[in-house]
């Protein structure tokens, strides 16, 4: 079979991807990519690179969603809206992110997973809250 990569203009490709909902997806006729696994990741990594799309909203579908186990679903704007209010490196000066073991979904072509690694120090302000007290000596 020819996957979308051959088949379909690339911003259409980089819409499929970046602009599925939350729901279901419905069972493709083939579970190909709709690039090459090595193309999926780089595009992955962009979005990470990218403050997780908040450093280039660009790279976000106007259909985007964004669901955590702390809140969501939020649409795009609320998002963005969330992400500006947390300034993580002020908050964590030793903050350090991990991103590894990238793969294509192989029940969702259009996913693509890592697992991701997170270490840092509360130092300064974060969420509206005062920076932590400094321990005693």
């Amino acid at each position: 079979g020819v996957g979308a990569w051959e088949t379909l203009p690339p911003l259409v490709a980089l819409g499929r991807f970046f602009g599925r909902t939350p729901e279901l997806v419905k069972e493709p006729d083939s579970y190909l990519a709709p690039f090459p696994e090595s193309v999926m990741v780089s595009l992955a990594k962009g979005v990470l690179a990218a403050d997780v799309g908040a450093g280039d909203p660009g790279l976000l579908a106007e259909t985007f969603t964004w669901s955590s186990k702390y809140d969501g679903p939020l649409d795009k704007a609320g998002y963005l809206a969330r992400r500006a209010k947390f300034d993580y490196e002020a908050a964590f000066d030793d903050l350090e992110v991990t991103y590894e073991n990238f793969r294509v979904d192989p029940f969702d072509p259009y996913r693509v997973w890592a697992d991701a690694t997170t270490t840092g120090t509360r130092t300064g302000p974060f969420a509206g809250r005062p920076p932590p007290a400094p321990p005693r000596p």
